[in-house]
């Protein structure tokens, strides 16, 4: 991983990086499985790492990519307002949501973005793919952006969402 040293630091283009690198210097001496369901599995595993030292780390998979969409209309990105059981209330966040079986990360955005927000893309452009959290959840995360978007349904009431056009990001386009 590079990091930079400054601002002025230039990086390669992020779509240009391999989504996971093999593992160099880090070597397994124990793995665990724990708990698993259809949804999720949990595995302990025990690594050397680079500097000698030892140490336990569990890692979270989910067995679908997730997709997120950012919908963007006049300057601004559109942030869905729902329910989220994992932290236990209604959280802002950008409308996605995990692949179906045999379905494209692109026809998980167009899906999503119709069930969370009643609206269609004109244009479904993907931009990155990304590990949100890679230190501990192996999700991958597909990302999209979603050009001149219209109102074509409803938002599916069983998700319990409410939309809101918040704040501007002109840089995206």
């Amino acid at each position: 991983m590079r990091l930079c040293a400054k601002p002025s630091d230039t990086v390669a283009d992020p779509k240009s990086f391999p989504a996971i690198e093999p593992r160099h210097l880090w070597q397994i001496i124990e793995e665990r499985p724990g708990y698993s369901c259809k949804w999720v599995s949990i595995t302990q595993r025990d690594f050397v790492q680079p500097n000698g030292s030892t140490g336990c780390f569990h890692q979270v998979e989910l067995p679908h990519d997730g997709t997120v969409i950012l919908a963007y209309q006049d300057s601004q990105v559109l942030l869905a307002r729902e329910y989220r059981p994992a932290v236990g209330g209604i959280i802002w966040g950008l409308p996605g949501g995990r692949g179906d079986d045999n379905e494209t990360p692109l026809q998980t955005a167009e899906r999503e973005l119709l069930e969370e927000t009643g609206l269609k893309a004109g244009q479904l452009l993907p931009l990155t793919s990304f590990y949100p959290i890679g230190a501990v959840l192996k999700h991958e995360i597909r990302a999209f952006l979603a050009l001149d978007v219209k109102k074509v349904g409803e938002i599916d009431q069983e998700l319990r969402t409410r939309n809101n056009w918040s704040f501007g990001i002109k840089s995206l386009v």
